[in-house]
């Protein structure tokens, strides 16, 4: 599976933060490409720099 986080922005934006097997990254790029109803995707910049983001855990809900 994928792991990484979502944060909401200061400035609106959304940052994704993903690591997984390439297919898996592929497919979540395609969509978040579309977004979800009602969004409005401006760009996506994949960066692929696994070693200055480590991830260790699966997607999940963080309140702060």
């Amino acid at each position: 599976g994928l792991e990484g986080w979502v944060p909401n922005l200061a400035d609106g934006s959304v940052e994704v933060l993903a690591s997984g097997e390439s297919g898996q990254i592929e497919l979540l790029v395609a969509q978040l490409q579309q977004g979800p109803p009602g969004a409005v995707v401006d760009k996506i910049e994949p960066v692929s720099d696994a070693a200055e983001h480590p991830l260790s855990s699966p997607f999940g809900i963080i309140k702060g």
